[in-house]
């Protein structure tokens, strides 16, 4: 994505408009276990106008990222928008093409194909046409419903199903917030916080690499590098209201640089995958290649944390019940692998939760590799679908980033899928792709020396697409554009 320097002016600026932002950036919504998402496909017959007359009646209850906000509301409402939910509420063609490749083009492009799909053994065969119609990105925008009780997410959901009678067809599903996943570990314990999103942290929450930047995250601040994103824009004319702040990009299909209107600011990039988890096929496997002893390191060599949550690297010999999740010992971000776990005696380099975040171990300096490290950070939000003891059961994976190439894209392919990211031809032991490796892994607990070989694929993606998730002021502006 190119950038630009960030200037110190009334739109470059540290201190985040929450108000501003949908709620999904900054919480996690512990407090509303119950959600559910409703895939929206308006009909060819429903008009752009009628698109946006239905969003200017839905707006006033988006959930804003505040905290008094989270807290009041019985059922909390965030929306997020596909490349061709976009056009469908009227942006204009030289607008969406302002918006990078990888959002445009979508997960099921050939390009999307070749990063998600691209397992030769075992998609081409079983997975090639797993796509569920309106649950990827040929839905026009995805409703996110979050609660404390099912109940109140049912009558919500029903009335917006009214809403949208005769405008759109749904998919609906129902997903839920618990405190470990289906495979039994402990879930939501590594995550970015962004700096300035909370009040108070724990010291214990946040990595040695540091609170990161909002422009990791949203559009219109700093990232990183001290750089601002290039951020999607509309042609002036379409904000009748003037509701956007004013930028100067090329927007126009001649490729004139002109004034425009800034889209992006507050907004961020979705990422929803349907992951199917075969929860019996996990568990044989662990419970038949491990000795009874070594069932629960076995589970915690592939992940990297104890499934009660106590990472590797830091507790390398926790046992009983701090094993099983029942404890409350070490559920902490605030450690490194360099200095005590270079090469993996503790917590496999291969291992799930190294993969996903290398932290210190990307280059020999090791603040060099906190920032590039922190360059490919997403947030999670996911929820679960179904029961552990259900045929078809797994989790609605979701992220949040500003650039899907550099982040999640980066974290899928050059991490988890990698065969040369850890031991040579291993892809991640619990959601790799397994016909991009050998199907083994250097971890298993029974025998330091022996490998884990002939690893079934545990996890499969059924759906999946990329949504925009765009501030208050400018999904007013889309009730209100003019095309």
């Amino acid at each position: 994505m190119t950038t630009q320097p960030c200037r110190q002016n009334e739109f470059f600026t540290e201190e985040v408009d929450w108000p501003d932002v949908q709620a999904l950036v900054r919480f996690g919504f512990a407090q509303q276990p119950a959600s559910m998402v409703l895939w929206v496909t308006f009909t060819d017959a429903t008009t752009s106008d009628s698109c946006r007359r239905w969003l200017a009646q839905q707006i006033a209850a988006v959930t804003p990222a505040v905290k008094s906000a989270v807290d009041a509301e019985q059922v909390l409402l965030n929306m997020a928008f596909s490349p061709a939910g976009l056009a469908k509420f009227g942006l204009p063609a030289a607008s969406l093409n302002t918006f990078p490749m990888e959002f445009s083009e979508g997960m099921h492009s050939q390009r999307g194909m070749n990063i998600f799909r691209g397992d030769p053994l075992a998609d081409h065969n079983e997975n090639h046409d797993a796509t569920m119609p309106g649950r990827d990105d040929s839905a026009h925008l995805v409703l996110l419903l979050y609660a404390r009780q099912p109940a109140s997410l049912q009558d919500y959901a029903a009335a917006l199903e009214h809403s949208l009678q005769g405008l759109a067809t749904l998919a609906v599903q129902a997903t839920e917030l618990t405190e470990h996943e289906h495979f039994g570990y402990r879930d939501g314990l590594s995550n970015p916080v962004i700096r300035g999103a909370r009040p108070t942290i724990k010291p214990d929450a946040v990595e040695p690499g540091g609170l990161l930047a909002p422009g990791e995250f949203l559009f219109g601040y700093a990232d990183e590098r001290g750089l601002l994103a290039v951020s999607p824009v509309v042609p002036a004319a379409s904000d009748p209201l003037d509701l956007l702040p004013a930028t100067v990009a090329c927007c126009s299909d001649t490729g004139v640089v002109e004034y425009c209107k800034d889209l992006g600011r507050n907004g961020s990039f979705l990422a929803l995958l349907q992951l199917q988890q075969d929860v019996e096929g996990f568990r044989t496997y662990v419970e038949t290649t491990a000795t009874e002893a070594n069932v629960e390191k076995l589970y915690a060599q592939l992940m990297g944390r104890w499934r009660g949550g106590a990472p590797l690297t830091t507790s390398p010999n926790i046992s009983g019940h701090e094993g099983d999740g029942s404890a409350r010992r070490g559920y902490n971000n605030n450690f490194e692998y360099a200095d005590t776990d270079a090469n993996g005696d503790r917590c496999p380099v291969g291992a799930h939760i190294r993969r996903s975040n290398p932290r210190d171990t990307l280059d020999k300096d090791r603040a060099l590799s906190w920032r590039f490290a922190n360059r490919h950070r997403i947030l999670r939000r996911g929820r679960l679908y179904g029961k552990a003891t259900d045929q078809e059961c797994g989790m609605l994976f979701m992220c949040l980033n500003i650039s899907p190439a550099r982040q999640f894209e980066h974290i899928q392919r050059t991490w988890l899928d990698s065969p040369r990211f850890a031991s040579h031809g291993e892809t991640d032991p619990v959601v790799g792709r397994r016909g991009l490796g050998n199907g083994e892994f250097n971890g298993c607990p029974v025998q330091p020396s022996q490998r884990l070989r002939k690893l079934p694929r545990f996890v499969t993606l059924r759906a999946g697409g990329y949504f925009f998730l765009p501030s208050l002021r400018a999904l007013r502006m889309l009730a209100s554009a003019q095309p």
